[in-house]
């Protein structure tokens, strides 16, 4: 199972802003007056590092222990494709391979695995039960 909830480590710089890093994903970091504000732009920038590594063919990393830390999601859409580009990767199909396996279009595969289209949470569901896997979606309290 894939739980799309990354740690954060949060520091104050000498600037006064705080500073948010991804352990798991480097490339990810934010900052902002509170902390407050820059837990909430880490949302959006954990979002557009894993947008990235879709687009570019890189791996999503398997978040590692949350802890004593603050744990950041990417927004819900982000979460359901990556848990589709998870599941595609896992299968060691081309995208081509994969569309004709589903008996949808090459394009429409490759719409629904692009982190900017607005794919319906539904057709991406139907794609991962096709694979074996379903998506479970969380609601917690907002911190």
């Amino acid at each position: 199972m894939h739980r799309f909830l990354f740690p954060v480590e949060v520091s104050k710089g000498e600037d006064g802003f705080f500073l948010v890093l991804f352990p798991d994903v480097p490339e990810a970091g934010t900052d902002a007056l509170t902390i407050e504000e820059a837990l909430e732009e880490a949302g959006d920038c954990i979002s557009e590092a894993l947008a990235s590594r879709m687009k570019h063919g890189e791996p999503i990393p398997v978040p590692s222990k949350i802890g004593k830390r603050h744990g950041v999601s990417p927004t819900a859409l982000i979460s359901a494709k990556a848990a589709l580009y998870l599941a595609w990767k896992e299968t060691g199909l081309s995208c081509l391979a994969l569309s004709k396996k589903l008996g949808i279009a090459l394009q429409t595969l490759q719409r629904m695995l692009d982190p900017k289209h607005r794919t319906h949470i539904g057709s991406i569901e139907t794609v991962l039960k096709v694979l074996g896997a379903r998506l479970v979606v969380d609601m917690e309290k907002a911190a």
